[in-house]
């Protein structure tokens, strides 16, 4: 498995229509699991090492993820729906909309009251073309929302910048 995750996804589930993989065909999703999950003791080793993934395929080189494939997705993974797993605490994704998503908002309140933490993208932009702000659900309330810094903790300029940010990373 690439990225040292050998036994780290405990469960799997593609969302996307017609798609028949749960391979990571953009790379970022398999990128973000391995800052948490990897075990490749010959390299970097992830934050969390011991955890165990559960892995949500949303998109693929031919999708974008839809605002009903994202809800499903969320409500498998906080255990919202019968077939989902009830033991997930983090539920994590790097995408989403610049509209609200009304709809999605009670999804994702549902999730926190069942305690689970919601960490999401707050976006990147084209600095020449799109003004500060950024995606939802990164922007609703009770949702960790992580943007991206260099190395010297200044703001990326793809990256967006809002009040509702929690955290930004290299």
């Amino acid at each position: 498995v690439p990225g040292g995750f050998v036994g780290a996804a405990h469960r799997k589930k593609n969302f996307v229509a017609g798609s028949t993989s749960i391979d990571d065909e953009k790379g970022h999703g398999s990128h973000c699991a391995g800052l948490i999950a990897s075990r490749n003791f010959q390299h970097a080793v992830g934050i969390a090492k011991s955890c165990r993934l559960y892995v949500g395929k949303i998109t693929d080189t031919l999708h974008n993820p839809s605002v009903p494939v994202m809800l499903e997705a969320i409500r498998w993974a906080a255990g919202l729906d019968t077939d989902g797993p009830q033991d997930i605490d983090i539920i994590s994704m790097s995408c989403g909309s610049l509209l609200n998503m009304p709809d999605m908002k009670p999804v994702i309140d549902q999730a926190i009251s069942k305690g689970k933490i919601l960490v999401f993208s707050i976006g990147n932009r084209d600095p020449e073309s799109l003004p500060a702000g950024g995606n939802f659900p990164a922007l609703f309330d009770n949702v960790i929302s992580v943007g991206a810094v260099d190395f010297e903790n200044q703001f990326q300029n793809y990256s967006y910048q809002s009040p509702n940010l929690t955290i930004a990373c290299p």
